[in-house]
């Protein structure tokens, strides 16, 4: 995992704008699916 702050500087630099891309994607995804399975699990625990 990257850290978002790296990813920020790197897109600032745009030295590696798609590594920056990626990153980006990958840690909004990983706290999506994060909300999505909590939501999920708190929803059926009740």
């Amino acid at each position: 995992m990257c850290v978002y702050v790296m990813c920020i500087c790197m897109c600032v630099v745009c030295v590696v704008c798609v590594l920056c891309l990626v990153c980006v994607w990958s840690m909004t995804t990983v706290s999506l699916s994060l909300s999505l399975s909590l939501s999920l699990h708190g929803g059926k625990t009740t």
